[in-house]
């Protein structure tokens, strides 16, 4: 990313949440963009490590998903969609992003597997359908408040099937890192836990200085990997828990 886009990216964040809450914006991403970069960062280098790690969690939690129902809320460009569905499942992706879901279909034509729908989460809405719901920085944009949240978190939990799985990735944050929503974690579970959402697990993820440091710069892999893992292991070994997202598990009640 040159100096003038790191201008647009600040600009971009002043107005938040007028921006990221429109399809047009996201629009513009999956075009002008490439890789995970449309979802991520800018810096597919370290996208490539936190895919991985978001995947390993995935596995962590969920299991085999052979002829499960999944959902993939945000899709974006469908690189999650795609995992899931290399795991034969069989997978629905959803976005708002017109462009997002076209580059998507392009990309998943070997998936018989997925079907694509171009939907705002607020739309969403399908009783006792899943078996396993995904959500990746998509809540924390979309939602501006608790209320928000909380109607997209009720529409979730009714589409889950008894005993449904339920994966969230985002970056959650009451303070300057926050995207639209400005909530704490702990309220943010609190409104799982209210519309019937248990968590299982809380992880943090992608530690703070190195986030910052790394993501809006193409850096090569050599010099992107050393610093990702020592903030890896700050967070995992020293116990300094200051990631930037946070990875949930929650099961239906």
């Amino acid at each position: 990313m040159k100096a003038t886009g790191i201008l647009t990216m600040i600009k971009n964040r002043m107005s938040r949440e007028k921006l990221y809450t429109q399809p047009d914006y996201w629009d513009a991403k999956a075009v002008e963009l490439e890789g995970t970069a449309v979802s991520l960062w800018p810096n597919n280098n370290l996208n490539e490590l936190y895919e991985k790690e978001h995947f390993a969690f995935y596995e962590s939690c969920v299991g085999n998903i052979e002829n499960l129902a999944v959902m993939d809320l945000g899709c974006g460009v469908g690189n999650v969609t795609r995992y899931f569905a290399k795991r034969n499942a069989n997978v629905s992706g959803l976005d708002f992003s017109e462009k997002a879901i076209e580059i998507a279909r392009k990309k998943s034509v070997m998936y018989p597997n997925i079907n694509y729908v171009v939907k705002s989460i607020f739309d969403f809405y399908e009783p006792e359908k899943y078996d396993l719901i995904h959500i990746r920085t998509c809540l924390t944009v979309a939602c501006k408040n608790a209320d928000e949240l909380d109607k997209a978190i009720q529409n979730i939990a009714g589409s889950l099937k008894h005993n449904g799985k339920c994966l969230i990735i985002e970056p959650i944050h009451s303070n300057f890192l926050h995207r639209v929503l400005k909530m704490n974690l702990q309220e943010f579970k609190k409104i799982l836990e209210k519309n019937g959402l248990e968590v299982k697990e809380t992880r943090h993820l992608h530690f703070v200085p190195a986030r910052l440091l790394l993501s809006y710069f193409n850096i090569p892999m050599f010099i992107t990997k050393p610093i990702y893992h020592i903030g890896q292991w700050i967070m995992n070994t020293l116990g300094w828990q200051w990631g930037d997202y946070k990875a949930i598990y929650a099961i239906k009640k």
